[in-house]
């Protein structure tokens, strides 16, 4: 439930998300019309006139970027291989589930592991740069983190955009794309205006986040209880093959262990999940946090649509009848 990495009747919606993300990072219009009758087409089904996949393989290569603040954060870099040596696009996916695992010494990741939850080997082969980054406070990322969603976070996502765009390998355009709490992180780091974050592809993201923690009123503690005691065990790198934790995969340079190490004793500081929601009981609850009184709008992309409109990020949003 935590990692989502088993749910084969996704895969086939997922590969759609390939033929929207394909021309939208590269900044491509989607019909004849648009692009002047150069035959580029992009339809349920049909997809041409656009790039073609000439990358065989890729390599991956982890490291840290340090943040606005200071904070290092650890980062996953997978390039396309067997094809040409150019600079690409970038997808950026920020995750509290940790970028890469160990699994009984294997390394186990969303790119690498079938079957895929995005079809990220896809992708690569059409020549886009994959990015996968531990938000602080989680895997091998440094950091504390007050409660999710929180005001650094967010603004790690730009700092993240703007290492990517300096890269050699990277031609200034990123896309972002990811479920769940990965969706969440794309619509918030919309909001810092950062002119090379092309697209967004959010899917299953709770638009208010009340109606997640209390809906109808009340707490849905069945989840708050069991989602906390996952993230606290993630966060700590602990081995758990009941609820499919396993520690994080340490940054190249990280040889010993011992950034690691030092990283997830950073983590025992975070904020309690239960905590926040026994603290915000209704809609407009506030508490005190260090960036002053915290309620819901702050955590939820309801409370920040006018900023997201106004990024000029284009924006495709999935999601189901039964999706918070």
């Amino acid at each position: 439930m935590l990692r989502g990495r088993h749910r084969p009747l996704l895969v086939l919606a997922l590969l759609a998300t390939i033929m929207i993300i394909l021309p939208l990072i590269a900044g491509c219009s989607t019909s004849d019309s648009e692009d002047g009758g150069g035959g580029k087409v992009s339809a349920p089904g049909e997809y041409s006139g656009y790039s073609e996949p000439l990358y065989t393989g890729y390599e991956t290569t982890s490291q840290y970027v340090t943040s606005f603040d200071g904070t290092k954060i650890a980062v996953d870099v997978y390039r396309p291989t067997g094809g040409p040596d150019e600079p690409m696009p970038a997808v950026l996916v920020m995750t509290p589930y940790h970028r890469a695992s160990v699994m009984d010494g294997e390394i186990i990741s969303e790119v690498s592991e079938p079957p895929p939850i995005e079809p990220y080997q896809t992708i690569l082969s059409y020549g886009y740069v994959v990015v996968f980054a531990d938000v602080r406070g989680t895997g091998a990322s440094y950091g504390t983190r007050f409660a999710i969603f929180d005001p650094p976070e967010v603004q790690d996502g730009n700092s993240l955009v703007e290492w990517i765009v300096e890269q050699p390998w990277c031609d200034g355009n990123v896309g972002m794309v990811g479920d769940s709490y990965r969706a969440f992180m794309q619509f918030f780091n919309a909001t810092n205006m950062n002119p090379n974050l092309k697209c967004i592809i959010p899917r299953y993201c709770g638009m208010d986040l009340y109606d997640f923690v209390y809906p109808g009123g009340i707490v849905n503690f069945n989840f708050i209880e069991v989602y906390d005691v996952g993230l606290q065990a993630l966060n700590m790198n602990e081995t758990k093959p009941a609820l499919d934790v396993y520690p994080s995969k340490p940054v190249d340079s990280d040889t010993d262990g011992s950034m690691l190490a030092e990283a997830t004793q950073e983590h025992a500081a975070n904020g309690s999940l239960v905590e926040v929601a026994e603290q915000l009981p209704f809609r407009d609850s506030l508490m005190e946090s260090p960036w002053g009184a915290l309620g819901y709008p702050v955590p939820s992309p309801s409370g920040h649509l006018q900023e997201i409109e106004d990024s000029g990020v284009v924006v495709y949003n999935m999601g189901g009848w039964l999706d918070g």
